[in-house]
Order: C-alpha cells, then structure tokens, then sequence
C-alpha cells in the first residue's frame, strides 16, 4: 500500500474528496474506513433508486444504461445533490464518479477540491468483483471495456487526480491509509508522511 502525490490538497480547508477509480479498485471500502457516512455520496445511489422503481435488477448492465440515459438529458443532473451535501455538513466525499464534465464542475464549484485515484491489478479487481457482485470474467471485460469508452474514467479523469492510492495491499493497510486521510482532513499534523512521493 502505498499513497503518493499532492497530499498538501488533504486539509481542513478541503471541501470535496472525490474518490476515482475502476471497479474493484477499492474506492467504497475506502470510503467505508474513512467512517463519514453523512459526507458519503455514492455515485451510483440515485441511478440504483431509478433501477429500483422500474422493477429491474441491479447490476452493472443496468446502472450503466440508466448513467447513459440521465447524462444525455443533462451532464449536471446530480450536481444538486452534491451541493447539498457540502451546505448541510461542510465536507462531500464523492465516492465513485465516471463523467469529466461533471467532476469539471464540482472543481469549478469547489477550488477546494481534491481528486484521489484508487487504483488497483486487474487480477485483483476481477477478484473483488467476483466475490462482492458475483462477477464472472465475461461480465469484468464489459465492465473494463465500458469503463475504457464510454465514461471517460481511464483517458480522462484519472489523468485528472491529485492523489494516487495504490490499493494491492491488506484491509489493514487501507484503513491506515484512511486514518491518514482523515487526520488530514481534520487539520492534523502527519510528521512519517510529509515526504512521501511516488514511489520509484
């Protein structure tokens, strides 16, 4: 486990964390050891409520059609939402985005904002998915080919992050790597990690 970048961009002045990655990179469970479930806006949330209404099955296929459908009719749609999260409490952690525009434009509302990349093997990924989605390796390459087309995460948006968190770790480096993220958020000082840069 290892985190490298502009970690100066973690402070209590930060007004959006924006977590990015590919799918089974680790971003939720991240998100899940940094323990701000009022902060926490998962991207897919409103997309899984319109999954849920029309009576459909959750699943990739069809968040992915439903994401298709929603930012075709408006880039921003849930920019709102977003804004309301950093009104109310101070702090959006944003967890899981796929669109440029929009990410564009939480940074354009928010300067104080800080992109972190979770990146993880494919190996390891097809592995998570596998056991949390029941994944098989079909499904991974259309989510891997869907991610590479049609959202602009890898050509675009990863390019984007300030900060990368190589996830090929145990949960327990994750959760260390949380509770650095955390602290800095707080305004904490952090002496063993002022230094650190990517690694060679």
């Amino acid at each position: 486990m290892s985190m490298y970048g502009n970690l100066s961009k973690l402070s209590g002045k930060t007004k959006v964390v924006i977590l990015i990655g590919e799918s089974g990179a680790g971003k939720s469970t991240l998100s899940e050891f940094l323990d701000m479930p009022d902060n926490w806006f998962i991207s897919s949330n409103l997309m899984i409520d319109i999954i849920n209404k029309k009576g459909l099955p959750v699943n990739h296929d069809t968040i992915h059609e439903v994401a298709n459908e929603k930012y075709k009719e408006n880039l921003y749609w849930q920019i709102p939402f977003m804004v309301q999260v950093v009104e109310r409490i101070g702090l959006l952690l944003l967890d899981g985005p796929r669109r440029t525009d929009e990410v564009k434009k939480i940074r354009e509302l928010y300067p104080e904002s800080v992109i972190i990349k979770v990146v993880s093997g494919p190996q390891e990924r097809q592995r998570r998915l596998s056991k949390r989605d029941g994944a098989d390796k079909e499904a991974f390459k259309r989510i891997v080919a869907d991610e590479k087309s049609q959202t602009g995460l890898i050509n675009q948006l990863m390019a984007m992050a300030d900060i990368t968190v190589e996830n090929n770790g145990s949960l327990e480096d994750l959760q260390n790597t949380a509770k650095e993220i955390h602290e800095r958020l707080k305004g904490g000082k952090i002496h063993e990690y002022e230094s650190r840069s990517k690694p060679l």
